[in-house]
């Protein structure tokens, strides 16, 4: 299980970064309880934190003040983007909720919340 976010600014970071979040289009497969049916995008200072905890370094002449918020526009843009191509896939008039995708053989492999398995690569003719 998660933790909770940290929304909090980390000692030495080079400018403040806001702490808005935005939801996203993609729904939850699994809603527990206080929280909303769509998934939430990070916002520049919690996607800020998480790059240096896993281990990301910066240098004065990395990063510009406007940098992060391009980055959560970039990050939540392909999102978007990654779900409009799953929703394409699907041929059902339900909206499907996205559990988990499984990176196996380089072969993109689906599975929403009916259980129905997509090879993207042999259903696609590649």
């Amino acid at each position: 299980m998660m933790g909770p976010v940290n929304q909090k600014p980390l000692p030495e970071q080079p400018f403040p970064w806001l702490t808005d979040r935005q939801v996203s289009t993609i729904p939850k497969a699994i809603i527990k309880e206080g929280e909303g049916q769509f998934w939430v995008y990070p916002s520049p200072q919690l996607f800020w934190n998480t790059m240096l905890r896993k281990g990301w370094k910066w240098r004065d002449d990395d990063i510009e003040q406007g940098d992060m918020d391009n980055i959560i526009k970039i990050h939540n843009t392909n999102n978007e983007q990654a779900w409009q191509e799953v929703l394409k896939w699907e041929h059902k008039t339900t909206v499907p909720e996205l559990e988990f995708a499984i990176f196996w053989d380089m072969n993109y492999l689906l599975t929403d919340t009916t259980g129905l398995l997509i090879d993207a690569e042999r259903t696609s003719g590649m």
